[in-house]
């Protein structure tokens, strides 16, 4: 997943790059430049019509590919706290039966320390 969100990413910078390159330059574009696709300002006009619907495209897929990403890091948390939660019961658990099996065969310091006398 992190390596489809660079790519992504880097999709999306070189759309505003070129968006950018003709926000500056759009005069160059129909005046001087002789491109097919854009021979007038109605023509150049579309173009970014067309452009902005791209970038409306590309913000929607990674808006669902993000959602899609945190339902996924949200279950695998759900996983992880039922896990601890299993581990701490376990745990609980044990030192309940443990104290009362160590008290009965290990001295306590107390006796210790009258049986060193």
């Amino acid at each position: 997943m992190k390596k489809f969100k660079r790519i992504f990413y880097l999709t999306y910078i070189i759309f505003f790059l070129f968006g950018g390159f003709i926000a500056i330059n759009y005069e160059n574009l129909v005046l001087k430049w002789d491109w097919d696709f854009v021979d007038t300002w109605a023509g150049l006009l579309r173009f970014v019509l067309k452009l902005g619907g791209f970038g409306l495209i590309l913000f929607l897929i990674e808006l669902i590919i993000e959602n899609i990403h945190i339902l996924s890091l949200n279950r695998k948390i759900k996983v992880l706290e039922s896990d601890v939660v299993n581990l701490k019961s376990k745990l609980y658990d044990q030192r309940e039966v443990l104290p009362k099996d160590s008290e009965t065969s290990q001295p306590t310091d107390k006796e210790e320390n009258t049986n060193d006398e």
